[in-house]
């Protein structure tokens, strides 16, 4: 068998193949011709036909849905025959077919090794194991096996049903499933130059770098941070403490300057600053004194942390940024790894509502024009109705200290309830996705379902899953409404960092910059756009030849301050949907108990308000969420103070006795 290729752009392929055999049919979709063993076929609709064919099991598609998956099956076959390779971001809604795409893609690839007829190897990255064992047996079914030799699976974690390749034998497999923390480099000196073999093994095939096929959470993984105000602790203690000529390098080259930087970023926006490095002989000297018991007993952990994290900085770069929390950490360092610049052909496909903002950091990663004009077009969700509650910003506003469901949240979910039993048929289904327990996987679903029980619902018509074991497949799609129990973000002390990884040069003009708030915004609609996707939004159908997600009821919480910023990246990510809040706080949660708190006071006699402090912090801790009631008795209590500074006698009485009725909470 020979075979040629005719590049008309840099993702259409003519692939012309003669048969010397008939052994193995690669193209088991198009029917041969009978006039001669010379059959020309465009590679990219070969694998796009077998897609559609398959989606349309499921789904209705309409030609602009066709011609995505025609455009997403070109980026895959030009990135892997084709000569000029690209680095390719494709964010689209859930339920289009892009891990299909993937996998018949991998189909054809297979065949085509089988063929002998591979011109590079391929790396299938995810963060999800389950998810490339996915891939591994759906490709084992659709080809009957014989997936020996050819395609490899490896991971770091044992005790899997499919068998774990090791590293060193990778090189010798066309494709391989890994997880994406095996393309990282970490480190410096010695570490670095592990990192750079492991990145050998994992990425070459037979002197070639694999093609990366990247599927969900490709951007913005997080790596490391410091918190500034520990670092500058660090910083003193070091300078009492250094005795040798790497420490004291450490300190005036490295820590100081990095000091000087950070606090000189302006709070409130994103911006990076270079990280000064010195030589891997010295930074080995320094890691290896920092570990020692001279500087970690002398030193209080959490600023050696800050210290060694530095020193084991493994990136040119850092993002600097401020936590807006006033009893937080105040400016923080973060930095991510995103693709090594040795991989130069990349597919990535995403569902993320952020994508398309976080990858403007890395002018390597391009958006093909099909998805800039197109993107906001292949599907609307006119038939979804979005209702969202105000609730308190924070996880703990939802999972108590002693692991329980809040008060807050368990009426939260009544609510919830009672509205999908009141907009639905009896016979509907409904889906719950709730977080993983402290303890127990299943502790909050548990939980629910007894609230649920006690209420009357019936629990027959509820499935049940865990935000985080979620997985892309069709399995709820028959559901009418998808519940989101408990916040769907993550807190700002907490956010995935959205800057340049030590792929990027130090310092960038292009450099685009968003405040916190906005990239905690982005992540949030990502992770809300993600749990809804579990129910019937993954599935289209086709009105007037648009593609429409099919009817469905969805419930989230919100908290005020992101209230607005959510509603409008969800905007983009579910185009028509209806939205209707149950309500929307005005003030933060801080304010109105502040402001009740004083209200109840006024209304009380001036000779009595002493007595009714304690009944003051037992009602606010009544009507809002612990974590908010918690942060805001000390905030009341100083209000009230104030207040009574400008009463006369019994105004002072006052001051005194809460003065000492508040020792407590402070």
């Amino acid at each position: 068998m020979t075979m040629t290729t005719h590049q008309s752009t840099p993702h259409e392929l003519l692939l012309t193949l003669e048969i010397d055999t008939p052994l193995f049919d690669p193209f088991p979709s198009i029917q041969r011709m009978p006039s001669g063993n010379q059959v020309p076929n465009d590679a990219a609709a070969v694998v796009a036909h077998d897609t559609c064919q398959f989606l349309s099991k499921y789904n209705q598609l309409t030609p602009l849905h066709r011609r995505f998956i025609r455009e997403l099956a070109g980026y895959y076959l030009g990135n892997y025959l084709g000569s000029s390779p690209e680095r390719l971001v494709v964010t689209a809604p859930p339920g289009l077919g892009k891990t299909t795409t993937l996998r018949f893609f991998l189909r054809w690839a297979v065949k085509m090794v089988k063929w002998d007829r591979s011109p590079k190897g391929i790396l299938v990255c995810s963060n999800q194991i389950e998810e490339l064992e996915n891939h591994y047996r759906w490709l084992q079914e659709a080809l009957g096996g014989g997936l020996e030799g050819i395609v490899a699976l490896h991971h770091s974690q044992a005790n899997r049903d499919i068998p774990v390749t090791p590293l060193e034998a990778l090189e010798g497999f066309p494709i391989v499933l890994s997880t994406q923390a095996m393309i990282r480099r970490q480190k410096n000196g010695d570490r670095a130059q592990r990192s750079r073999q492991k990145l050998n093994d994992i990425c070459f095939y037979k002197d070639t770098i694999r093609m990366l096929c990247w599927d969900e959470e490709a951007i913005a993984t997080r790596a490391s941070h410091i918190q500034v105000s520990s670092l500058e602790k660090f910083s003193r203690d070091l300078e009492e403490l250094a005795d040798d000529d790497p420490m004291l390098q450490f300190l005036e080259y490295v820590v100081k300057p990095v000091i000087k930087s950070a606090n000189a970023a302006p709070k409130g926006k994103t911006v990076n600053v270079p990280i000064p490095r010195l030589d891997d002989f010295t930074s080995l000297k320094v890691e290896r004194s920092l570990k020692g018991s001279y500087y970690s007993r002398r030193i209080a952990p959490i600023h050696w942390q800050a210290g060694f994290n530095l020193a084991t900085w493994n990136a040119s770069t850092a993002s600097v940024h401020y936590r807006y929390d006033p009893q937080g950490p105040g400016t923080v360092m973060d930095f991510v790894v995103e693709l090594p610049n040795d991989i130069q052909a990349a597919v990535i496909t995403d569902a993320s509502a952020a994508v398309n903002k976080l990858i403007k950091l890395d002018p390597t990663l391009t958006i093909p024009r099909f998805m800039q004009e197109n993107g906001d077009r292949l599907k609307r969700y006119d038939h979804l109705e979005l209702i969202t509650v105000a609730c308190g910003g924070g996880r703990r506003t939802f999972i108590t200290p002693d692991l329980e469901i809040s008060k807050h949240w368990k009426e939260h979910i009544k609510k919830a309830a009672a509205i999908a039993d009141e907009r639905l048929q009896p016979d509907d289904l409904i889906l719950v996705v709730t977080f993983r327990g402290e303890h127990s996987r299943d502790r909050h679903i548990d939980q629910v379902k007894q609230l649920l029980q006690e209420d009357g619902h019936d629990l027959s018509r509820y499935h049940f899953i865990t935000y985080g074991y979620h997985r892309a497949t069709n399995e709820y799609s028959q559901v009418k409404a998808v519940l989101l129990f408990g916040t769907f973000h993550l807190d700002q002390g907490m956010l995935l960092s959205s800057a340049r990884s030590q792929t990027r040069d130090p310092l960038d003009d292009d450099l685009q910059e968003f405040t916190l708030q906005q990239l905690a915004d982005s992540q949030t609609a990502s992770d809300i756009q993600q749990a809804l996707g579990r129910g019937c939004c993954r599935e289209v159908v086709s009105e007037v030849g648009v593609s429409q997600g099919k009817p469905m009821l969805a419930f989230v919480g919100l908290n005020s301050q992101e209230h607005a910023g959510v509603l409008q990246h969800l905007e983009t990510a579910f185009p028509g949907f209806k939205h209707s809040p149950l309500s929307l706080p005005k003030e933060s949660m801080r304010v109105q108990a502040i402001k009740a708190g004083l209200e109840i006071l006024k209304t009380l006699p001036k000779e009595v308000a002493s007595v009714r402090t304690k009944e003051l912090q037992d009602l606010i801790r009544e009507r809002f969420p612990d974590k908010i009631a918690d942060r805001t008795i000390r905030a009341v209590v100083q209000a009230i103070v104030e207040q009574a500074t400008r009463w006369e006698k019994k105004g002072h009485t006052l001051k005194r006795r809460l003065r000492s009725n508040s020792g407590e909470q402070r």
